[in-house]
């Protein structure tokens, strides 16, 4: 993955959080926010990996070059030694950390063409990054869903039930709920119709995602023409893909995704620009809709 002139939108978790009114919105965003920095770090691994064995080379190097530019041989355990090469060292890696994250990506490349096995590690590993942001997207935007409804149920209940049967939902009938259900809920259900209604809905794809928000809304704000995105669609099915056919190219894939060039049986493979695309709409996505939702 050449990742020098890409990066993952995590300010624009952190301007939703900032601007979001709702605490118990903020709330999940922050743990959005975790799960998308705990996934960053698992992409940016092999990098660190290989910037941190440079690294320590690179400090025993440079702390003998300072010895030397400060004319400190013999002299560097006194005070005024210490203070100079310290400051030598500080100056010297304030202008050159970048140049050591460059340089630690050329040598991942050249250890790749050394070693083709590690280009399928790496492969793996950004696959499996694409499921991740995936179950993040998902999760969250459920959570916000039931959250938003449990905290709301009169801004948003009656506009369910205009769209939405739930006669068939267990305990419930078209005008009675079982007293096993009021029971499970303090025979309270006021707070927690989030709960008990989203198995009615599939947070599990964007079309029903994208049913279970226009469901809350009126039609006045229900335009959610954003979720039709062909990369949101192309994370999706690139998710199921991965855990169900380990990545490797299939006729239902085929038959849904637009892009180009795939072939039948071959393994998917996408370029920097296409991962990261995913990765950034899909946060895009989801902070649209959190500020669809906040009060």
């Amino acid at each position: 993955m050449n990742i020098e002139k890409v990066a993952i939108n995590i300010g624009a978790i952190e301007k939703l959080k900032e601007e979001t009114r709702s605490e118990y919105l903020k709330e999940i965003i922050s743990l959005y926010e975790k799960r998308v920095h705990q996934i960053f770090g698992t992409i940016f691994s092999p990098i660190a990996i290989m910037n941190y064995g440079m690294k320590e080379a690179r400090e025993a190097k440079l702390y003998l070059d300072a010895i030397s530019k400060t004319n400190n041989f013999g002299k560097q355990n006194t005070p005024k030694g210490k203070k100079e090469i310290e400051t030598y060292i500080r100056d010297f890696q304030d202008k050159n950390n970048r140049e050591l994250v460059n340089e630690s990506i050329k040598k991942l490349k050249e250890f790749q063409i050394e070693y083709p096995n590690i280009t399928d590690f790496l492969d793996n590993n950004n696959l499996n990054s694409l499921v991740n942001f995936w179950t993040s997207f998902e999760t969250t935007l459920k959570d916000v869903w039931k959250v938003s409804l449990n905290k709301n149920p009169e801004k948003y209940f009656h506009n369910i039930t205009k769209r939405v049967d739930f006669s068939d939902l267990p305990g419930f009938s078209n005008k009675t709920i079982n007293l096993g259900v009021l029971a499970q809920y303090n025979f309270d259900i006021s707070k927690s119709l989030g709960d008990l209604l989203s198995p009615k809905f599939d947070f599990t794809s964007i079309k029903g995602i994208k049913i279970s928000y226009q469901s809350l809304f009126t039609t006045k704000n229900n335009d959610l023409s954003f979720m039709d995105s062909e990369t949101l669609n192309q994370l999706e099915i690139s998710r199921h893909l991965i855990v169900h056919r380990a990545g490797i190219i299939d006729n239902d894939y085929l038959r849904r995704t637009k892009k180009i060039g795939e072939v039948l049986g071959e393994n998917i493979k996408f370029s920097t620009e296409e991962y990261f695309n995913m990765y950034n709409e899909s946060i895009s996505a989801t902070a649209k809709l959190i500020k669809a939702l906040d009060d």
